[in-house]
């Protein structure tokens, strides 16, 4: 808020009119009003309060006694401020209610309290807002910003009315800064902080738990699964582009679960295998033992073979021959898991490879999670944060075209406004009927609507800016 002049009359120690123009104290917006005890400095105080709130600012004061006991009958006490907010340009004159001595005769008359309100809509010209009480505090709070305690406590600083807002606590202390500031889009990136936080260490300890039940199972990804991020960014297309990457994302998230059960399906196949790969040591141990044997009976037979002629005609050839049958069939019998043999030592290979195999996507896949995704979205976030540095290019860059045109749009007003001069009218800047030298329009004189139309440009671009920064502020959060 900036207070361009006051002017009052009639109020405390001051009897007739005072004007203060504050624009021409300078550009500061801070002022300190010094003097002797006595001297008005509490009037002028009381005079800007009451001009906005109809009230006084001291909460010893007391409004009743505005009026000046020095002020003659005909002299109206009142109070007229000119302020500029965010809101626009505005002038608001108050009187107070107080009881003056009758022009005529004996006694005093009870003169009402009013009030009007007037919106700037160009040089010296004013529309009225509005003459109700009612109406014109909602008016002026909602140009303001502030109710009148906050607008003390921070605005101007009545004796001791500064340190009650100093002792005040915190909590009383927020409402009244955020307003000022607007800082309340802080706040809710705070809060969406701590519920992101509270979401992280849910996510992360149920992360854990699967992780940890998952660990013995994953063994692989599919070679050159990763998605790239890095791409081109238009503030304009921003939500598209948005909306695009969480898709590439959520489809990561579901090739990586398919993933995930292809490697439990490939891990019970290299269970299955490692069985059979034991199954076959086991044969071989028990073939090596059949050769042993085998080796054995065939030394038997040869001995035998050697001395059947010696002893074919003794009675014991016969059991010893059928002993020989006997053994040389159980040989035969061990020697059939040599057949098999060849067949579970490719098997045992294959599985041997694939574990080779699960240990390397195993390790590709860590090295994703815990090193090349993190990476890929810190640059991703800076390139965002890139962009919302060019869109705080580009709003101060409409900020001074708009103040520009409205400065041109200043100079040439009275251009305008001769425009709609006619002989035998009244001029509404001055009263006169007669026009001898109307100023003339300049070649460049800028138009309300295009001041309007990109006042609203700039309006849409600063809300898109303030989304930029909620969006960055929480995706970092994230990262």
């Amino acid at each position: 808020m900036r207070i361009h002049s006051l002017r009052f009359a009639a109020l405390g120690p001051f009897a007739g009119e005072e004007i203060i123009d504050f624009d021409a104290l300078g550009p500061s917006a801070l002022f300190l009003i010094d003097g002797p005890t006595g001297a008005g400095k509490s009037t002028i105080i009381d005079a800007i309060v009451f001009a906005l709130y109809g009230d006084v600012a001291g909460e010893a004061s007391d409004k009743e006694r505005l009026r000046s006991a020095y002020a003659l009958p005909e002299v109206e006490s009142f109070s007229e401020l000119d302020f500029t907010t965010v809101a626009g340009r505005f002038r608001v004159r108050r009187t107070p209610a107080y009881e003056r001595a009758k022009k005529r005769g004996t006694g005093t008359t009870a003169e009402s309290a009013t009030v009007i309100v007037w919106r700037s809509i160009g040089e010296q010209t004013w529309e009225p807002l509005s003459a109700r009480h009612g109406e014109a505090d909602a008016e002026i709070t909602r140009a303001v910003g502030l109710t009148r305690s906050q607008f003390l406590q921070t605005v101007v600083l009545p004796q001791g009315e500064f340190a009650t807002f100093l002792r005040s606590e915190s909590v009383d202390r927020l409402p009244i800064l955020e307003r000022i500031f607007a800082t309340e889009v802080y706040s809710k990136i705070q809060s969406a902080f701590e519920d992101d936080r509270r979401a992280a260490v849910r996510s992360r300890e149920q992360s854990l738990v699967a992780l940890q039940s998952a660990r013995d199972v994953l063994r692989g990804q599919l070679e050159g699964n990763a998605t790239g991020i890095e791409i081109d960014h238009d503030p304009q297309t921003w939500a598209t582009e948005r909306d695009t990457v969480l898709k590439e994302l959520r489809r990561d998230v579901e090739t990586t679960a398919v993933i995930t059960a292809g490697c439990e399906h490939a891990m019970a196949e290299a269970n299955a295998l490692m069985e059979q790969l034991v199954a076959a040591e086991q044969a071989a141990k028990t073939e090596a033992m059949a050769r042993g044997r085998l080796e054995q009976a065939q030394a038997r037979v040869g001995q035998l073979e050697a001395a059947l002629p010696d002893a074919i005609e003794s009675s014991s050839a016969e059991a010893s021959l059928a002993a020989v049958e006997a053994e040389l069939e159980s040989c035969a019998a061990e020697n059939s898991v040599e057949v098999s043999l060849v067949a579970l030592e490719q098997q045992a290979g294959l599985a041997a490879a694939l574990a080779d195999r699960l240990a390397a996507s195993i390790a590709e896949l860590e090295r994703d999670r815990d090193h090349v995704i993190p990476v890929r979205m810190s640059a991703y976030v800076t390139g965002l944060r890139n962009e919302v540095t060019a869109a705080v290019s580009d709003v101060s860059d409409r900020e001074g075209e708009v103040a520009a045109l409205r400065a041109r749009r200043v100079d040439g007003l009275a251009g305008e406004l001769a425009l709609t001069l006619d002989d035998g009218r009244a001029c509404p800047v001055c009263g006169s009927h007669e026009h001898p030298v109307p100023a003339p329009v300049n070649p460049d004189h800028v138009s309300a609507e295009l001041i309007e139309e990109r006042e609203q440009q700039l309006s849409a671009q600063r809300e898109q800016l303030e989304s930029f920064r909620t969006t960055v502020a929480v995706l970092s959060a994230s990262v």
